[in-house]
């Protein structure tokens, strides 16, 4: 613990020493617990041709097989991309995982452009959260983070190098994301041929000068390996097992024998989910955010210095207060809007409200009429049946009248 000295001259630090335990060494458990509580973002962008393995390779490597694995077709008319977020629990650490891939990359006559939807993304996320760190009221620890922290490139196993496409996309992408180069299904491959492709591989990168992500150096983890050497990592991908001495492995069988997914001696799928999960993860969301993500946010800063300015003096609090301004007068034309709509509206249903008043009148009427004239008929019925009454009447009394008089004449 550091502590100013007194006095007028300069100051100068003094080391203490603590003669109790009050605490500091729980610091890192604290981090470690807060950690663990709000769970860790990891987002991975898969770019390669349809079929090339991009979907059994993320099965592989976090040993789940239900993740999505539907084939893509080879006719899609343009480039397209296709997201999936999974949420993976191993012990008490929860990882929500999104895996972008790409569906139709290469499958164009004209591949000139395929990789501009890719940047295009990648600077969609990057403006995303910082549209959210330019908020007045933000909220970085509860925002989900959808920044790209790693780009696995697939390089079909041709033994030669990289196509002229590969080169052009990884010159887009390589100063926006960490780039792992990936020779998929390197099985078909002899262990000579692929040893040259990776020497083929690594000269172009170094001539065309691609920044490609280094793999920090942890002793306690990789032991004398040295990832860097590695790269490009040569992988191959299952979704089958094989019970091998009672145990469930990972391979793919073939006439002429098996290919262990984990054999390091048959790929360096170990070795590159070594370095990926127990070594770099974190590295690679520290990469993202302090070197892509900075970049890009320092250049969309100055680009929108360039179109905040009015005028030589004008500053970015002049700039706020002329935001503010015309946010405060936008919300007043949509608050005038609505109103206007709202009081169209009530115009519109009161119109409906009389035109139905005046329908239910003028039915109201014509059975008001129809009653009328129901009644005047049934009280002229009524009148014709009391005179038909007094008639029949009339009619019974005469003939009883009749009935009592004798006859006059007798035998």
């Amino acid at each position: 613990m550091d502590i100013l000295a007194g006095g007028d001259g300069p100051a100068e630090l003094r080391q203490l020493e603590l003669n109790g335990e009050v605490g500091l060494d729980s610091l890192p458990y604290q981090l470690m617990k807060r950690s663990i509580h709000e769970g860790f973002v990891f987002n991975i962008l898969c770019v390669g041709e349809s079929g090339i393995g991009k979907s059994t390779l993320m099965c592989s490597l976090f040993n789940n097989n239900d993740f999505d694995c539907t084939p893509s077709s080879h006719f899609h008319p343009e480039l397209k991309l296709k997201t999936k977020t999974y949420s993976l629990q191993e012990l008490c650490t929860d990882l929500t995982l999104t895996v972008i891939e790409t569906e139709g990359y290469g499958d164009q006559i004209d591949k000139g452009h395929n990789f501009q939807l890719i940047v295009d993304y990648i600077d969609d996320q990057f403006e995303y959260h910082l549209q959210e760190e330019l908020k007045i009221k933000r909220s970085i620890h509860t925002h989900l983070d959808t920044r790209v922290h790693v780009c696995f490139y697939f390089i079909a196993p041709s033994g030669r190098g990289l196509k002229y496409s590969d080169v052009v996309c990884l010159k887009s992408l390589h100063h926006k994301v960490n780039i792992v180069l990936l020779i998929a299904k390197s099985d078909i491959i002899m262990k000579e041929e692929l040893e040259a492709f990776k020497r083929n591989i690594n000269n172009e990168l170094a001539r065309e000068k691609i920044n490609i992500y280094c793999f920090p150096f942890d002793e306690e983890v990789l032991g004398g390996i040295l990832p860097n050497n590695i790269s490009p990592f040569a992988v191959i991908g299952s979704r089958d097992f094989l019970d091998v001495e009672g145990e469930s492995v990972r391979c793919r069988c073939y006439p002429w024998g098996t290919v262990f997914v984990e054999d390091e001696r048959h790929s360096d799928f170990v070795y590159l989910r070594t370095l990926l999960m127990q070594s770099s993860l974190e590295n690679m969301r520290e990469t993202t955010h302090n070197v892509h993500y900075e970049l890009f946010r320092q250049g969309r800063l100055k680009q929108m210095t360039r179109s905040w300015e009015c005028g030589d003096n004008t500053s970015l609090t002049e700039f706020y207060r002329q935001e503010r301004e015309w946010l405060r007068n936008d919300l007043k034309a949509r608050e005038e809007k609505l109103r206007s709509d709202f009081v169209e509206k009530v115009k519109r249903r009161e119109e409906e409200f009389q035109r139905e008043e005046m329908m239910m009148f003028s039915k109201y009427n014509s059975i008001f009429r129809e009653l009328v004239l129901q009644e005047n008929e049934l009280k002229e019925k009524k009148q014709n049946l009391q005179k038909e009454i007094v008639a029949f009447r009339q009619r019974v009394m005469t003939s009883n009248c009749k009935q009592r008089v004798p006859s006059t004449y007798s035998k």
